[in-house]
């Protein structure tokens, strides 16, 4: 009698433990959003208000670099669920604590756990299932996280009815969650000594050492940064200058756009790791949208009709950007000791692309009379992006196959 072969594993089903793990603990991301208004709240003076935010934000430096040791000390697993506990314990007792220090630790503590949690789990993904699954992988993860914010914004619009407290601590309890849930179901790392304390939940995949070597992978991450730049820049910024251009209803239509953009974003991400394979023709096509979007964002800011066709097309771009630059950051990496550091180097130095953006978008964006600044920037990025993918579009597309090529 001849024994039926298994079928091997969907990408969803190899990437479900990762995936819903990573869901539970999206559905509560409000706690460091709902600081600053917390701070309001209490009466806090500017100065110590601005002393709370800016420590609290600052551990996403050391949060995101100290998950890169971790990975590759502790193993990715352990990282996880040790970043899911910081963000449950942190948010547990900010609306407690209502001493000035004990608060920005406590949010410290929380704002390390969301920092740690987003590379290392994404890593993760990418080293407990088989290689050809790990694009579509990821889409399942970014569909999941997307759903998560959902609820997450839904909950936002209810703060006024809910209270402060209640919300803090629901970012808690699903961190706590995720952490009980992740201690059961996430799988180890092969890579990581900590296979054999799971039993059976292992997948033995090859190490992720890129063959492009360095340049292709310090490329991706300039890529990134302009990215972040941006999208911080002109939809993150678009909310500042529709509330000048419509001061009733600013706010309503900017909160509009981001339920469109993350609704969109998540129907279409799994659909589009199945559609695009190749970085090379499909950067500079969702490159080319954004610009497209973001210029029409600008030069029709004051007209509804406008404002749609250019977040449509802005989240088009942003769906096919979302198909590669993370993927391709971590099959790029070309380190064999560090992968997780190096990994969790490139994602901070990326990161700084909304840092920048953030500092000049006032002046240049939301208060600035003169859009052709605006028009300027979109072109520039746009044509260092297409510059970019023009030399290095085939190490991009080797890291993207199944069988990476010399």
């Amino acid at each position: 009698m001849e024994r039926k072969t298994k079928k091997p594993l969907t990408p969803l089903q190899e990437s479900l433990p990762v995936i819903i793990t990573s869901w539970v603990n999206k559905t509560g991301t409000l706690g460091v959003s709902l600081l600053p208004i917390l701070l309001v709240e209490r009466g806090y003076g500017s100065a110590t208000s601005a002393a709370i935010l800016t420590a609290v934000k600052a551990t996403t430096i050391f949060g995101t670099l100290l998950s890169g040791w971790a990975g590759d000390v502790l193993g990715l697993r352990i990282t996880v669920l040790g970043a899911f506990l910081c963000s449950a314990i942190g948010f547990t007792f900010v609306p407690i604590f209502h001493v000035p220090w004990q608060l920005a630790a406590a949010g410290m503590i929380g704002q390390l756990g969301v920092a740690s949690t987003n590379g290392s789990i994404r890593l993760l993904l990418t080293r407990t299932v088989r290689r050809e699954n790990q694009k579509e992988g990821l889409g399942w993860m970014r569909t999941a996280n997307n759903f998560g914010q959902i609820v997450s914004y839904t909950l936002l619009a209810l703060a006024a009815t809910i209270g402060l407290r209640l919300l803090i601590w629901f970012d808690a309890l699903t961190s706590f969650l995720a952490f009980c849930l992740g201690l059961r179901i996430l799988p180890a790392s092969s890579d990581s000594s900590e296979g054999a304390e799971v039993h059976g939940s292992s997948v033995k995949t090859e190490p992720l050492v890129s063959k492009q070597g360095w340049a292709p992978f310090v490329a991706c991450t300039v890529l990134i940064a302009l990215w972040n730049f941006m999208y911080e820049f002109f939809m993150s910024g678009s909310g500042g200058r529709l509330k000048v251009i419509h001061p009733a209803h600013g706010v309503q239509v900017f909160g509009t756009i981001m339920v469109l953009n993350t609704v969109i974003c998540t129907l279409l991400a799994v659909k589009a790791t199945r559609m695009f394979s190749r970085p090379s023709r499909t950067l500079p096509l969702g490159s080319t949208l954004v610009t497209l979007g973001m210029a029409s964002l600008v030069a029709w800011a004051d007209r509804i009709p406008g404002l749609v066709v250019s977040v449509f097309l802005m989240t088009l771009g942003e769906v096919i950007y979302g198909v590669f630059t993370q993927f391709l950051l971590i099959r790029l990496n070309p380190s064999q000791s560090r992968p997780s550091f190096v990994y969790s180097m490139a994602i901070l130095t990326a990161n700084l692309g909304r840092a920048l953006a953030a500092a000049v978008v006032f002046p240049l964006f939301i208060y600035s009379p003169r859009q052709s600044v605006c028009f300027a920037i979109a072109g520039g990025i746009w044509v260092a992006t297409i510059l970019i993918v023009s030399k290095y579009g085939r190490a991009f597309d080797a890291a993207t196959s199944v069988l990476e090529r010399e």
